[in-house]
């Protein structure tokens, strides 16, 4: 048999959980937060260094053009002796590779930048899911709470009132369920 206190006690029992669900949500919000902020530094540093590379790219390419402009002819007057000549060739070739290396490197930070863009997006979507949660769940609280206090107001917190009600509800339930099975 139902009863006042049984009632009630299943109220606050739901309110607990509630509450206790609110909290933990709490925590993944906070935690979502801070992934976020952990992505987006990563991404202004992926950025920088990108922006860095990109001016460090120009300028080899204007000395490569630079190199790429004087003919053999004038890069071993240049140099004055067969070996030193060999020695700049060598070196211009090593600068040529060491910045296709740099290229490569640069291509592999922009995808790793839209990898971190694309995690901090999803972590984004999530956090706002997570608060929409969150407001449901207070709202599910609040209206735990105001059962409670309707129950109570209603009832005037007798036993006896609560019966009444109970046995009201009882035979409206069955009152409709008779009027659905004449249909």
């Amino acid at each position: 048999k139902k009863t006042l206190q049984g009632a009630v006690k299943e109220l606050d029992l739901s309110r607990q959980k509630v509450t206790a669900t609110i909290s933990v949500e709490q925590k993944k919000i906070a935690t979502n937060e801070i992934e976020i902020q952990q992505l987006d530094s990563e991404i202004d540093e992926k950025e920088t260094s990108l922006q860095k590379s990109n001016r460090a790219i120009q300028q080899s390419l204007r000395r490569i053009s630079v190199i790429d402009d004087r003919s053999m002819a004038e890069l071993f007057l240049q140099e004055g002796s067969l070996g030193d000549f060999w020695q700049s060739l060598d070196g211009d070739f090593q600068f040529q590779a060491a910045l296709g290396e740099h290229v490569e490197a640069v291509s592999q930070t922009k995808a790793s930048l839209e990898t971190a863009f694309a995690a901090s997006t999803k972590k984004q979507q999530e956090l706002t899911a997570r608060r929409r949660a969150l407001v449901a769940q207070k709202q599910a609280l609040e209206a735990t709470k105001s059962a409670k206090n309707e129950l109570l107001s209603n009832t005037k917190e007798k036993e006896s009132e609560y019966q009444k009600l109970l046995e009201k509800k009882r035979a409206e339930k069955i009152a409709f369920e008779a009027a659905m099975n004449e249909l």
